[in-house]
């Protein structure tokens, strides 16, 4: 059972889709450098993209049980640049991908 989310976020834009999304959870969110959870703990980590990295991912799968991963990015959604951000992020459990810089609603 998911116990948190954890994020890192730079403008602001993964920080107002953790938001979001820990409404409709009703789970707790914490930014990655002050998230204090056991390592056992299954948590949803929400990163933004910066030259193909999703920003914090290695440092959360090291620190937590990491069981989903949302990455925020300028790109358009396109199932082949998911798919070598899964590749280049080392990602081996379900991957989404929200759109930065484009209004939040």
């Amino acid at each position: 059972m998911i116990k948190a989310i954890v994020y890192k976020s730079k403008t602001g834009h993964t920080l107002e889709y953790a938001k979001m999304l820990s409404k409709k959870l009703n789970v707790p969110i914490y930014d990655l450098k002050k998230a204090k959870l056991n390592k056992e703990d299954e948590i949803i980590y929400m990163g933004y993209i910066m030259a193909s990295n999703i920003s914090g991912l290695s440092k959360a799968k090291k620190k937590f049980n990491v069981k989903y991963v949302i990455a925020v990015g300028a790109y358009p959604k396109q199932e082949e640049y998911i798919h070598s951000l899964k590749n280049i992020n080392k990602v081996e459990v379900p991957l989404f991908y929200l759109r930065g810089r484009n209004r939040l609603y």
